[in-house]
Formats: structure tokens, C-alpha cells, sequence
């Protein structure tokens, strides 16, 4: 058991999700790269659209997010509790355990 002094950082993951149907049907294409730790997002500048909810002035510029895992669209949600809520969970577990044996 860790002592109380201890920290623990905060781990942060990102799961991608696929294209939907809408994204499909207008001809969208993904427009990101990633590996298991970091994702590149290519904007391109939308000048015609009537709704544009990320804009970018100037030239299509990258930008790059990096995180302590990433999940891409195809993982199953199996992996994905594996790698981020069964720990956490089996911590608190832990935990409550460790309170109720003082109790």
C-alpha cells in the first residue's frame, strides 16, 4: 500500500471514434495520425461551409496532442476498461478495503 505522503498522477487516455454515417455520406476522411501515445490533427481551412466549428486562418497548419494512451477507432471497449477503468477501480477497491480493516 502506498503511504498517504505518495501522489499519483493523473493519467490521461483519448479513444478515437470512426467516421459516422453523415461524415461518410459528404465524403469526410479522418484526418488524424496517431500512434499509442501521440495524435497529429490536419485542419484544413473551410471557407464555404455556413457552419464551420473549427475554423483555422491561414494555411492548413498541424497540430499535435500527446496523452498517456491512445485507443483507436477500432478497439473494442473491452481493452479500453482494461487499460483505464480496472485500475482505477481495483484502487479504490484496495483502498475501501485497507478503511475498513483500521475500522
Amino acid at each position: 500500500m502506498k503511504k498517504a505522503s505518495q501522489s499519483t498522477a493523473i493519467k490521461v487516455a483519448c479513444r478515437l471514434r470512426p467516421l459516422n454515417q453523415l461524415e461518410k455520406s459528404t465524403g469526410g476522411d479522418c484526418c488524424l495520425t496517431y500512434n499509442d501515445t501521440a495524435i497529429k490533427v490536419k485542419v484544413k481551412t473551410i471557407h464555404k461551409q455556413k457552419l464551420i466549428i473549427f475554423q483555422v486562418i491561414g494555411e492548413d497548419k498541424p497540430y499535435d496532442f500527446t496523452f498517456d494512451h491512445i485507443f483507436g477507432p477500432e478497439t473494442p471497449q473491452g481493452q479500453v476498461y482494461e487499460k483505464v477503468a480496472k485500475p482505477v477501480l481495483t484502487g479504490k477497491i484496495q483502498n475501501c478495503s485497507h478503511i475498513q480493516e483500521i475500522l
